[in-house]
């Protein structure tokens, strides 16, 4: 997967529009591991599973983490590869 400056900025944008909660899905389509991480603050940002998310993570290929943002939180998705 490439991430281009479009995809990451439509990600912040979405991440800035007023909602209850926002469900952000992070697949990773590359040939390595990547690893997903955010900042920020407004509230915790929790997995599927209702457990707080950590703020990172490694995300093997072909694997995807769903996170549940709450509303006013002002945070930053970062995605690094190795």
């Amino acid at each position: 997967m490439v991430l281009t400056t479009t995809s990451i900025a439509l990600a912040l944008l979405a991440l800035s529009v007023p909602a209850a909660s926002r469900k952000i899905s992070i697949k990773n389509s590359c040939s390595a591991t990547i690893f997903p991480a955010y900042t920020g603050g407004g509230g915790a940002v929790t997995l599927k599973d209702g457990s707080q998310a950590p703020t990172g993570w490694s995300l093997p290929k072909g694997q995807t983490t769903d996170l549940t943002v709450p509303d006013l939180c002002k945070c930053s998705i970062l995605i690094m590869m190795e």
